[in-house]
């Protein structure tokens, strides 16, 4: 019995407090974007003496994945908090002089300034392409948000 529970508990996705859905279907199928991004507490690790952290354990079409985000170069809000952006996915296909897509996505970490609590507040993602990534820079072929649940 005790086995069997904690099998369960093992197994068990990711206790999601906030999740953000794309609805907007990609214009390209060279990459690929999660549907679905949940998100639970965020744990912060606040330190003096080197950069504060924070654990972020969220989960990407239901598997999950933990991200440590260094609580450094945030944006001042002015209402007491401070806002960390930081990357979730990344596709890349091609590369080298050839035909190049990528596929990222990225949230926003709100911070309250006194370290109290910390919460997911947005993810946007961007797909961009480049015909000659030897010679030219990519270019955002498509931006998109993920609206929350």
């Amino acid at each position: 019995m005790k086995i069997a529970l904690l099998a369960l508990l093992i197994s068990a996705p990711v206790f999601a407090n906030t999740c953000f859905t794309r609805d907007v279907e990609l214009r390209t199928n060279q990459v690929s974007l999660a549907r679905e991004l949940c998100f639970g507490d965020v744990e912060l690790k606040l330190d003096i003496f080197s950069p504060s952290k924070a654990l972020v354990r969220y989960s990407v079409d239901s598997n999950r994945a933990v991200k440590t985000v260094e609580l450094r170069n945030g944006r001042d809000l002015g209402n007491g908090t401070i806002a960390f952006v930081f990357n979730l996915e990344s596709n890349v296909v091609g590369g080298g002089c050839g035909d190049t897509w990528e596929a990222t996505s990225q949230a926003t970490l709100i911070v309250k300034r006194d370290g109290t609590s910390a919460s997911i507040q947005g993810v946007t993602a961007e797909v961009a392409y480049s015909s000659d990534n030897c010679h030219s820079s990519m270019r955002t072929q498509q931006e998109l948000s993920y609206r929350k649940n």
